[in-house]
């Protein structure tokens, strides 16, 4: 762990211009959509309206910072130093796992906290609009956000390793028609051919959960495994 934490330290000191951008555009993300739905028409907002913007902040930025954890292989010169460290595979991949994971949503969370907090009083102050206040949170879904960007992560992270150049343009296409071929079978499950098999779709939903994790861990192994084939 002390060589993973090396790992971290040398990442903050190489990027962290970029961690700073990222932190920047995940309270601007905040303020802009807190902004764009005030309505002092209508002061009082939907419940859902926090879940919304952190949802925003978490998969919008996450995934591109995710997709960009390994940009050292996108040049040659890069990828000879980064193969060089004196640290194992796993070591590797743990680093970036938690940078992009547990650390980039506790500050995720944190900017959140810190920007809903500030414009809710401005916005209250200014123009009378009300956001609905932490004591009445709705955290069951944000448990749920959570999970969901952990599959998204999952994702990201493999194509990070899978694409070397215009990474960001491969990954978003192979993932758009994963998408649109995830929700035609939904649509097929509850409208088409197996609308009448209840039982299936009570399988399907009662399983979906599980499903998901099991397509996480299948994902990091992939990624572990395509990180050791890179740097052998």
């Amino acid at each position: 762990m002390k060589r993973v934490g090396a790992l971290i330290k040398r990442d903050w000191i190489l990027y962290k211009r970029n961690f700073y951008i990222g932190i920047l555009a995940l309270g601007s993300i905040c303020v802009l959509m807190m902004f764009m739905v005030s309505d002092e028409a209508d002061p009082r907002l939907p419940d859902d309206v926090p879940e919304i913007i952190f949802s925003v902040m978490l998969f919008s930025v996450g995934s591109l910072f995710t997709l960009r954890s390994f940009r050292e292989f996108k040049r040659p010169a890069d990828a000879v130093t980064y193969i060089g460290i004196p640290a194992s595979h796993m070591e590797k991949f743990l680093s970036r796992w938690i940078v992009t994971l547990p650390i980039f949503v506790i500050v995720c969370s944190v900017v959140f906290i810190a920007s809903y907090s500030l414009f809710s009083i401005a916005a209250e102050q200014v123009w009378g609009v009300i956001f609905t206040p932490f004591g009445t949170f709705r955290w069951f879904f944000f448990e749920d956000i959570i999970f969901h960007y952990v599959f998204t992560h999952s994702v990201f992270l493999f194509f990070a390793l899978c694409f070397n150049s215009n990474t960001l343009v491969k990954s978003l296409l192979v993932f758009v028609v994963a998408w649109i071929l995830f929700v035609m079978f939904i649509y097929y499950k509850n409208n088409g051919g197996v609308q009448a098999d209840d039982a299936f779709k009570a399988m399907i939903r009662s399983n979906q959960t599980m499903g998901m994790s099991i397509v996480i861990l299948i994902l990091w192994a992939l990624s572990y495994n395509r990180l050791k084939a890179k740097t052998a």
